[in-house]
């Protein structure tokens, strides 16, 4: 290693995660020859993905394919790349085994390397060295990237042309220009994002990087059917990323295809069967069937949030809180940041009120408040009053909004498990294109 990368190496806190304890230990030394000084040792997938959930500083991770327990070295690898922390985190895969596919999923992920058991102490140094050299060239090229994009207010069509000037003089265009991509699509740059990625694509159309980002921004864009088709595409050459599986999940809903959904979702499931993601998805496909096996009259509306409020309103109407609440809470994980998830909270602070718990109820009032500062958001004097007031004298005072005959439960219904949805014009005072309020807040009185 080189006398600079062994300088900055004892400023380096270090995960080393297998369960062969001589293997363990043979990494351990040679990282401490190296002048690694801050090593931690995990034996486990869980153990490990513990100690990484508690502390975002570390900054090299050493993983073993083969984990004992409940959560593979698969697994792991796809919840520490979820993690926004450990993104762009060095990971040194170590494994005598490690099958095609998944040799793929690791090229899906900057700062990756494999090294194959039996390794030496130097040719684990030299992959050390090679990843984070790459980790370094990353920061950098990140920070500039930003930095053209800060300069430029947003504009697309300036940062795409000077984007790529930048690239025909860049050694290496290929990773600066998805680099650049996943940048725009974090800043909605979708256009210029689709152009860069269509560059991309030209030279290698089976670049995994390009073809998950522009599904990303063919969903962004509205544009589902074509999203699906580069995320399946991607899922060809690599069958085991967890996010995309998700993210699949998630385009099938938008498109109402619950059946494509809950495929996709399972099969995430099949990888980690504690991927909270994966499970919220698994609800919301669950329900959009309930949904579409409801009575004809109902119209389903034609936003995802609009649906995804519904079927949350329908179950808390027919007094069904768990399930409503569950629909709620699944549906916060695929809605973005701002006035949608905002109306959501704000639906599950009435759920939790008409369901006679006041504390939880004053918890999510206060999330909606937080996550829409507008004029239009209604937790403000919910927050206040429930503060002001005692929960048990809260729920004496709480007022359920009178439940019409029509909205109970049938015997067919209740054996078949299908919660009867509103009537249309049921639908029509509850819902709106965006995702409405609930109810009108007279109709709880706090």
């Amino acid at each position: 290693m080189s006398s600079e990368l062994s300088y900055v190496a004892a400023e380096y806190r270090v995960l080393v995660v297998d369960q062969d304890q001589v293997a363990r230990n043979l990494v351990v030394n040679c990282l401490s020859s190296t002048g690694f000084s801050d090593v931690v040792p995990a034996t486990d997938g869980q153990g490990a993905w513990l100690t990484l959930s508690n502390d975002p500083n570390f900054s090299l991770i050493i993983l073993d394919w083969k984990l004992p327990g409940g959560l593979s070295g698969l697994a792991l690898y796809n919840r520490i790349r979820s993690l926004p922390a450990y993104r762009t985190t060095p990971i040194l895969v170590v494994s005598g085994f490690v099958e095609r596919n998944d040799f793929r999923l690791l090229q899906e992920f900057p700062c990756t390397a494999l090294v194959e058991k039996p390794f030496t102490n130097s040719l684990l140094q030299i992959s050390i060295e090679d990843l984070l050299k790459e980790s370094v060239w990353y920061g950098q090229n990140e920070a500039l990237i930003d930095s053209l994009l800060d300069a430029v207010k947003g504009n697309g069509k300036t940062a795409e042309q000077l984007i790529k000037q930048v690239l025909k003089k860049a050694p290496k265009p290929m990773p600066l220009a998805l680099l650049a991509a996943k940048r725009l699509v974090k800043n909605k740059l979708l256009k210029s994002a689709k152009a860069i990625l269509e560059s991309v694509l030209k030279v290698d159309d089976q670049s995994l990087i390009a073809l998950n980002e522009m599904g990303k921004v063919m969903h962004m864009m509205g544009k589902h059917e074509q999203a699906l088709g580069y995320l399946r595409q991607a899922s060809d050459l690599s069958p085991q990323c967890i996010p995309r599986l998700c993210l699949m999940g998630e385009v099938e809903l938008n498109l109402n295809d619950p059946e494509g959904a809950r495929k996709s979702f399972q099969k995430a499931l099949h990888v980690d069967a504690e991927h909270v993601k994966a499970q919220q998805g698994l609800i919301l496909a669950d329900n959009m069937d309930d949904l579409f096996a409801a009575p004809a009259a109902l119209q389903v509306p034609s936003s995802f949030a609009s649906l995804m409020n519904t079927m949350g309103i329908a179950y808390v109407r027919n007094r069904n809180f768990t399930r409503g609440i569950g629909q709620y809470q699944a549906a916060l994980n695929f809605l973005p940041d701002g006035e949608d998830r905002a109306r959501v909270a704000f639906n599950l602070g009435l759920g939790y009120l008409r369901w006679g718990k006041p504390s939880d109820a004053l918890v999510w009032f206060q999330r909606s408040e937080a996550e829409h500062q507008g004029s239009g958001n209604r937790s403000a004097s919910y927050v206040r009053k429930l503060l002001l007031k005692e929960s048990s004298a809260l729920t004496e005072q709480v007022v359920p909004e009178p439940v019409l005959q029509r909205d109970l439960p049938s015997a067919d219904a209740v054996a078949s498990n299908v919660i009867p949805f509103p009537t249309a014009t049921k639908v029509k005072a509850v819902t709106g294109e965006a995702g409405d309020y609930e109810i009108e807040e007279a109709q709880i009185r706090v």
